[in-house]
């Protein structure tokens, strides 16, 4: 621990805002919306988040800027989740930084019924509280969102359309998006399914994982700048920090996506200042940082799995490859258990978590995570080829063929993984 003093503020840290959340009303804002509901006539609201589709409705997240009293309209501030029917022409045309303005209802939001999971309580600490569900709205302004942002929001739609526009199938060119971009809204639901019950739902979600493997790739490619000195040396640096900061904003600044980026950055600047560091202090850093920044990311599920898989990486995986190494494997047998050392090393560590709010724990995740975690690298490089040549039919034919062919195993793999674990499911429970 005295390696490591950063993780006295960041326990100190953790069990302040655990001791908050349990003392002090978690919708403690001051002038939140919620204290007006009697003299309110009706609400504006901020766009913040771009729409996910339901079975009747399209849900946007936005922002209370405003309530009207009758005489004047006021400031007011919180959270909300905008919902509107989805045979409504207007459902799908909102996007960032728009500015609406309806008298509709709000509603508690509350718990899914036949559902497990504590679904009020894990939007109650992101400070969601209430559904509006609005027949009739109006648009009154738009871009009055962050720029930078925004900015990014364009880009992410920009990199789903090029995917779109090449020739691989509907099914596929979903599949591609969730797994670059992170967007699953659209994509089918049993290989949704199937990638939960085998353990690899989280490469449908941009992770540390996805900008680590691109990363590597850039790193890999861009080794030659070496050659030209040390001003060079800098220059490399420089630009892989830029863009793991402009992936982790095009992909929505998720947690993980976040820590990646901020991981990266301390761990470039160790490495050109004359600061001792090791990998445990940076995760540690990285997570004091991004909670004060934003302390309800503690209660934030994709933040906890992220950061508690890297955790158990950095300390259990050591452990076990000094086993693998004694055993003396080489070649492909020792890469199969070096695989099979960081997936078990990361959910060890996520398995309460998981266990806990889903009440289900992948079996195989061993057996898939070994096939899928190495083929995730060439489809994410595959992918990236694909947008950047999709405007030239030769190349976007022939990188088509190449990640249909990948995404068509990467399913192949999950649906066999499905059916053996519905096989072992029902002999054993």
């Amino acid at each position: 621990m005295f390696k490591r003093p950063i993780i006295i503020p960041l326990i100190i840290l953790i069990i302040g805002i655990i001791i908050v959340d349990v003392f002090v009303p978690v919708f403690f804002v001051r002038d939140h919306y919620s204290a007006h509901f009697n003299e309110s006539k009706s609400f504006r609201y901020v766009i913040t988040d771009d729409y996910k589709p339901k079975k009747n409705w399209i849900t946007y997240k936005a922002d209370v800027i405003e309530y009207y009293n009758g005489k004047s309209w006021v400031e007011t501030n919180g959270k909300i989740l905008i919902n509107i029917p989805k045979n409504d022409k207007d459902s799908s045309s909102l996007s960032y930084g728009d500015v609406i303005q309806s008298n509709a209802k709000m509603y508690r939001i509350e718990n899914f019924d036949g559902s497990s999971f504590d679904y009020q309580k894990y939007m109650n600490h992101k400070r969601l509280y209430h559904n509006v569900y609005c027949f009739n709205f109006e648009k009154i302004e738009t871009n009055q969102g962050n720029k930078i942002i925004k900015w990014g929001k364009e880009m992410n739609e920009s990199l789903k359309d090029r995917i779109r526009s090449s020739n691989l199938s509907d099914r596929n060119a979903k599949l591609a998006i969730s797994l670059l971009l992170g967007d699953k809204t659209k994509l089918d639901t049993d290989i949704k399914n199937s990638f939960s019950v085998t353990g690899i739902a989280h490469i449908l979600c941009v992770s540390g994982l996805h900008i680590g493997l691109i990363l590597g790739f850039i790193q890999l490619i861009t080794k030659f700048i070496y050659l030209f000195g040390l001003k060079f040396y800098y220059l490399r640096q420089f630009l892989l920090l830029v863009i793991s900061w402009v992936l982790a904003l095009i992909v929505g600044c998720t947690p993980s996506s976040l820590r990646v980026a901020l991981m990266f950055t301390i761990f470039i600047l160790s490495k050109i200042f004359p600061i001792q560091t090791s990998s445990l202090n940076t995760l540690y850093c990285t997570a004091f940082f991004l909670l004060i920044a934003d302390p309800l990311l503690l209660f934030d599920i994709s933040f906890q799995l992220s950061f508690l898989a890297v955790f158990g990486i950095l300390v259990c995986n050591p452990l076990i490859n000094r086993l693998v190494l004694k055993s003396r494997k080489k070649g492909f047998v020792k890469q199969i258990l070096t695989n099979m050392a960081v997936s078990f090393s990361a959910q060890i560590f996520t398995a309460p978590i998981i266990i806990y709010n889903f009440k289900t724990f992948p079996i195989l995740f061993l057996l898939t995570n070994v096939i899928v975690i190495p083929l995730l690298g060439f489809i994410l490089i595959s992918i990236i080829c694909l947008i950047l040549f999709v405007d030239v039919e030769i190349l976007n034919t022939i990188a088509s063929f190449v990640v249909e062919a990948e995404l068509d195993i990467l399913i192949a793999i999950a649906k066999v993984v499905e059916t053996l674990t519905t096989t072992i499911t029902h002999i054993f429970i």
